[in-house]
């Protein structure tokens, strides 16, 4: 069995990111995504994590990023179970909210027709609040 590689805060993957093929470091960039990444992190990381990206970015650079804040703590706790089927494939979305420390723990179950296809998923997530959200991007010099 293969070693899994070692987790990294989102600031050392940009900072792997950012190395070049021929090993020079790239000190700037136009745009960068972070997907939903951000939804796994701290308010600490998230706040290293933005002032790390805002330092890489040229000046006018973008930041394109999904994070999870007050209306989706408001969706998960009205839908705790989002479910559906689609051409033989049918999902199961569970999700476990702590509102207090504004925590999900989300599992995502899919059955497939072919069963090699079928698959599990668990995520623990942070609802941060638009506020922590703004705050930290301001912080941050966004």
């Amino acid at each position: 069995m293969s070693e899994r590689p070692p987790l990294l805060s989102l600031d050392d993957a940009l900072q792997r990111l950012l190395q070049g093929a021929a090993g020079h470091a790239i000190t700037e960039t136009e745009t960068v995504s972070t997907f939903d990444g951000l939804n796994y992190l701290t308010l600490d990381d998230l706040r290293a994590s933005l002032s790390g990206v805002a330092g890489h970015l040229r000046p006018g650079g973008w930041l394109v990023f999904d994070i999870h804040t007050d209306l989706t703590l408001s969706f998960f706790l009205e839908h705790p179970v989002v479910e559906g089927e689609q051409d033989g494939y049918r999902f199961v979305i569970t999700n476990d909210v702590d509102p207090v420390t504004r925590t999900c723990v989300t599992d995502l179950d899919l059955t497939a027709p072919i069963p090699e296809e079928s698959f599990s998923e668990r995520h623990r997530q942070y609802l941060h609040s638009d506020e922590q959200v703004r705050s930290a991007l301001a912080d941050a010099g966004f």
